[in-house]
């Protein structure tokens, strides 16, 4: 089961292009799908999500992640190295071509959750990361019931 990674997956998709808010025409999506086409994750930006994935989830493994209370996480445990998946990449840009911000449905997603953190930036892959972790420790999100570092469960 991947969870946290489809965040990155989804981070490199929409960094081609800023979806418009509201309804958007056939042709508009069409220009959207051609832009967001252009851009491929390359090798080195993937190496730097996975990195930055297990970076996270060995912190937590080692029980170094701390909460918005200050308090330490359970350590995890169980928890594989990831590696990047071109179909998880292929899917995240197909869904983020909609230009619709939301979760996909649960039937598309075979298995793998979804998080998902907008932001205006032009920071590294790292520096991405950093803002998200903030962002769930800021508002307490990371607590027993967070599945951000899921565990192989198949």
């Amino acid at each position: 089961m991947l969870c946290f990674f489809m965040f990155a997956a989804i981070i490199i998709a929409v960094e081609g292009y800023r979806c418009k808010a509201g309804r958007i025409t056939p042709e508009q999506r069409k220009a959207i799908v051609k832009q967001n086409n252009k851009f491929r994750s390359q090798p080195e930006q993937r190496k730097a999500i996975v990195k930055q994935n297990n970076k996270f989830r060995s912190q937590l493994v080692h029980g170094e992640l701390k909460n918005k209370a200050g308090e330490f996480m359970p350590r995890g445990k169980n928890m594989l190295k990831m590696r990047w998946s071109c179909s998880l990449e292929h899917s995240a840009q197909k869904w983020a071509n909609r230009c619709a911000f939301g979760h996909s449905p649960e039937e598309r997603r075979n298995d793998t959750g979804e998080n998902i953190y907008d932001f205006w930036s032009s920071t590294t892959v790292e520096g991405s990361f950093d803002a998200y972790l903030h962002h769930l420790k800021s508002r307490n999100l990371l607590d027993r019931n967070t599945s951000l570092a899921c565990t192989n469960i198949r």
